[in-house]
């Protein structure tokens, strides 16, 4: 019922004033970046002649100011206004309080005659910026990994690096984005430097509501080590591939020779392996044909006469 009243209300205000057709909006509000928790701010510009101002947020009227008595309606104490006049112009100022992410809604300032404009408001979320290397101290001429993690922000923010006050080459660190239901966004960012004294390093995290990007910043201690040769300085450089791609040739080769000399070895046992056993085979042969011939070869004998006597002889 409070709505259809009010809207009753606006109507008539609309049936009463007398100058309503030459009013206009000289110039709109425009669409506003605001961190969480911030304010803010649309300005709507409208000639002298001006009646009602009516300020409507995610569908629904949120702020009526009238051009006398009484000032402006507000149906929601986080909405607020401020007002500034000139010769020829009245700027009603719209101010929002408190906004969250569900506030990136539409803004639109409307006249009592149904002319209106409109605008974005968007906001965004600065979340949580550390460096989480527990050791800052490096070799000399060594690489340092150093580790920049972004948590919960919206959008996603620009990582970028400075040592000694110095913008760092994006060649020289690596960030990768994540997010968590599209709700925040996690960035994780790995800068690798070679010092060869103490510096102070810097990690930026930057969004367009932010004046200026939320820092985290450390400092890294050099001590004396070991000199290194400059292909060993650069990770990954074209000379430290090369070589990993020979060292993994030549073992790839070494594992074939062995293999091939393992079956030579297994070809050359079994050869020796078949060969014993024909040689066993064919003495076995020989040693069953010899009492056949031993036999063949004793000389021929009569028959023994059982029935003689040599009695009879005599």
């Amino acid at each position: 019922f409070v709505g259809f009243f009010y809207n009753i209300f606006l109507l008539i205000l609309r049936i009463l004033s007398c100058s309503c057709f030459s009013n206009r909006i000289i110039q709109g509000p425009q669409d506003t970046v605001v961190l969480q928790g911030g304010k803010a701010r649309f300005n709507c510009t409208v000639s002298l002649s001006w009646t009602i101002i009516i300020w409507i947020f995610k569908g629904n009227p949120v702020l009526t100011s009238i051009n006398g008595p009484g000032g402006a309606i507000i149906t929601n104490i986080r909405f607020s206004q401020q007002n500034y006049s000139s010769n020829e112009e009245f700027t009603s100022e719209l101010i929002i309080s408190n906004v969250n992410l569900n506030d990136s809604r539409r803004v639109e300032c409307n006249l009592q005659d149904g002319k209106g404009m409109n605008a974005r408001l968007f906001v965004q979320v600065n979340g949580s910026l550390c460096i989480t290397n527990k050791r800052l101290t490096v070799l000399e001429h060594h690489i340092a990994k150093i580790v920049c993690e972004a948590s919960s922000w919206f959008p996603a923010p620009n990582i970028t690096w400075m040592i000694n006050d110095t913008s760092v080459d994006p060649q020289n660190y690596i960030t990768n984005i994540s997010t968590e239901e599209h709700v925040s966004y996690n960035a994780l960012s790995t800068l690798n430097v070679t010092p060869s004294e103490n510096i102070l390093i810097s990690c930026l995290a930057a969004i367009e509501a932010l004046p200026k990007p939320q820092t985290a910043t450390v400092s890294l201690t050099v001590v004396p080590g070991p000199p290194v040769t400059e292909q060993h300085q650069q990770d990954g450089s074209p000379s430290v591939i090369i070589i990993a791609v020979l060292v993994s040739v030549g073992l790839l080769l070494l594992v074939i020779i062995i293999v091939i000399v393992i079956i030579l070895l297994c070809l050359k046992q079994r050869k020796i392996k078949k060969e014993s056993s024909y040689r066993e085979e064919l003495r076995k042969k020989s040693s069953k044909k010899t009492p056949k011939s031993d036999f063949q070869t004793e000389p021929n004998r009569g028959k023994d006469n059982h029935g003689f006597s040599s009695e009879n002889t005599r």
